[in-house]
C-alpha cells in the first residue's frame, strides 16, 4: 500500500463475492445491510456483531485488497457518504413504466462506470498501455458475452495502427495461444474470470511466455494468477435476466480508459494511422 486507502469498497465486496468463504459472505452481507453503522464499529465490534474472528474480518478486508480494516474502513465510510448508494442493484420491477425501465437501464449503466472509475488502478493502466505499444503484437481473447468489448478493443487498436489479431471462434483462438511468443501481448475479457475457456487460454499464452493482460468483473478471479497485469471493473450489479448488462458496459469503460491514455502518448505512426483510419470511417458516411 502507498499509504492511500484504495477506494470503491462497496464495488470491491461486489466485484469480489462470489469468491469469498462463508464467513466472509456473512461479512461482506452484514456490511452492505448495515453501512450507517460500519463508522462506529471497531473491528472486534464487527467480529462480534457477525460471529467470526477479528482475524477473518482482516483477511476479508485484504481479499479486497486493503491492508486491513482500517483502511477498508476509511474507504467504505468515504463511499458512503461520497456515493450514496450506486453500487446497489438496480432491479427491473414488473409494475414498471417503460419510463421507469428506461431510466433504470441507463442508472445501472451509469453505475458501472462511476464504479469502473473506483476499482480501475493508474499504476496498472499506465502498465497495460506500455506492454501494447511495446508489443510486437497484440492477441486478443473474448466470447460469448464479452465478444462485443473485445471487437470494440479490436477496431481500437486497428486505429491506431497495432498490429493485433481477434478471432470469435475459440479453436482458432487456442491455436493462436498455441503459436505466441515472449514479444506479443494477451489480453483476455471475462466477467467472472471463472469460464473454462479464458483460463484455458491464459494458462496456454502463459506457457508461451506471453505476457497476458486480464480484464474481468471479479476480483481474485482464477483468472487473475496467469495475468501480467490484472484490470477489475464492477460486476454483480443488476439483476437483469442475462446479468450481463452493466458488467460489459464496465468493461467497455475499461476498453475506454485505456485507449484514451494510448490517445495521451501517440507517436507519429500512431497518429498517421489514426488520421488514414478516420479517412476510412468519413468515406464510409452517406453525405
Amino acid at each position: 500500500m502507498d499509504g492511500k486507502a484504495k477506494s470503491g469498497a462497496y464495488y470491491r465486496i461486489s466485484a469480489n463475492f462470489t469468491h469469498l468463504i462463508p464467513s466472509e459472505k456473512r461479512l461482506a452481507e452484514y456490511i452492505s445491510k448495515n453501512k450507517e453503522k460500519l463508522e462506529y464499529l471497531t473491528i472486534n465490534d464487527l467480529a462480534n456483531e457477525v460471529g467470526v474472528s477479528p482475524s477473518t474480518v482482516n483477511r476479508f478486508c485484504k481479499h479486497l485488497d486493503y491492508a486491513g480494516f482500517k483502511d477498508f474502513k476509511l474507504s467504505a465510510i468515504k463511499d458512503l457518504h461520497g456515493l450514496k448508494d450506486t453500487w446497489s442493484e438496480i432491479k427491473i420491477e414488473k409494475e414498471d413504466e417503460i419510463e421507469n425501465i428506461i431510466s433504470k437501464a441507463c442508472q445501472a449503466n451509469s453505475n458501472a462506470c462511476l464504479g469502473t472509475e473506483l476499482l480501475l488502478d493508474p499504476k496498472d493502466l499506465d502498465q497495460t498501455v506500455k506492454l501494447l505499444f511495446a508489443a510486437k503484437r497484440v492477441l486478443i481473447y473474448g466470447d460469448g458475452a464479452v465478444a462485443t468489448v473485445a471487437v470494440d478493443f479490436y477496431q481500437k487498436m486497428l486505429r491506431v495502427g497495432l498490429d493485433c489479431i481477434y478471432n470469435l471462434d475459440e479453436r482458432f483462438q487456442k491455436l493462436q495461444a498455441a503459436l505466441s511468443t515472449q514479444d506479443e501481448v494477451a489480453i483476455i475479457f471475462d466477467l467472472s474470470g471463472s469460464t473454462k475457456g479464458p483460463n484455458e487460454i491464459a494458462a496456454a499464452y502463459q506457457k508461451s511466455g506471453t505476457k497476458v493482460i486480464t480484464v474481468c468483473n471479479t476480483i481474485g478471479s482464477p483468472l487473475c494468477k496467469y495475468g501480467t497485469v490484472n484490470l477489475f471493473a464492477p460486476g454483480r450489479m443488476t439483476s437483469d435476466i442475462t446479468c450481463t448488462r452493466a458488467p460489459r458496459i464496465a468493461l467497455l469503460c475499461v476498453v475506454d480508459c485505456i485507449f484514451s491514455l494510448m490517445l495521451q502518448r501517440l507517436e507519429p505512426k500512431h497518429v498517421d494511422a489514426l488520421i488514414k483510419t478516420r479517412q476510412v470511417i468519413v468515406d464510409g458516411w452517406i453525405s
